[in-house]
C-alpha cells in the first residue's frame, strides 16, 4: 500500500518476481531493488553507464509502447541477477567498489559508476573484492525489470 493505495495483491513470490510498479519492485527485496535510468533507441536500452542490447521481442514491447521517442525508462535489476564479468563482457555496469560486505554464503558489493549511479550485488561468499577496485557487473537479462519512468509502471507485466 502506497498513499493509501493498494498497489498489487498477489503472492510474496509473485510481487518479487513480478512487480507491478517501482513501489513494489523497491519494496520488496532486500538489498533493495537496483534502478538505473535509460532511454531505448531502438536497437538497446542505453544508460549512463550501461548499454543492454533488446531482443526481439522486447524492441517490439518497447517499440509498440512508444519508448523510442525519447521517453525514459527505469531499468530494475535485482541484486542477485547480477554476477562478476570482464571489460570484454557485452551488457556491463562497470564501477569502483565502494563497500564488500562479506555475510558467508553472500558477499554483497556496493559499486559507485562513473557517473555516480549507486548499484549492490548479491555475489556467492567467495567472491573477493577491495575498495576502490574497478569492478565490471553483468545482468541476467532474462531477470530485468522494465518500468515507465514517467508512471513507473512495469512494462513488461502489461
Amino acid at each position: 500500500m502506497s498513499n493509501g493505495e493498494i498497489q498489487q495483491i498477489d503472492t510474496p513470490q509473485n510481487l518479487y518476481e513480478r512487480p507491478r510498479n517501482l513501489f513494489v519492485a523497491t519494496f520488496i527485496g532486500m538489498p533493495v531493488m537496483n534502478i538505473l535510468e535509460a532511454e531505448y533507441d531502438g536497437s538497446a536500452i542505453v544508460g549512463q553507464d550501461f548499454r543492454i542490447e533488446a531482443s526481439d521481442p522486447l524492441k517490439k514491447i518497447l517499440d509498440q509502447q512508444g519508448f523510442k521517442n525519447g521517453r525514459t525508462l527505469k531499468i530494475g535489476i535485482r541484486p542477485e541477477n547480477l554476477r562478476v564479468g570482464t571489460k570484454e563482457d557485452k551488457n556491463t555496469l562497470a564501477g569502483r567498489v565502494d563497500v564488500a560486505e562479506m555475510l558467508g554464503s553472500t558477499t554483497n558489493i556496493y559499486i559507485t559508476t562513473k557517473n555516480g549511479s549507486k548499484v549492490v550485488a548479491a555475489l556467492p561468499g567467495d567472491v573477493r573484492a577491495q575498495t576502490d577496485q574497478e569492478l565490471f557487473l553483468v545482468p541476467d537479462l532474462n531477470m530485468l525489470h522494465i518500468f515507465d519512468a514517467e508512471t513507473g509502471l512495469n512494462i513488461l507485466e502489461m
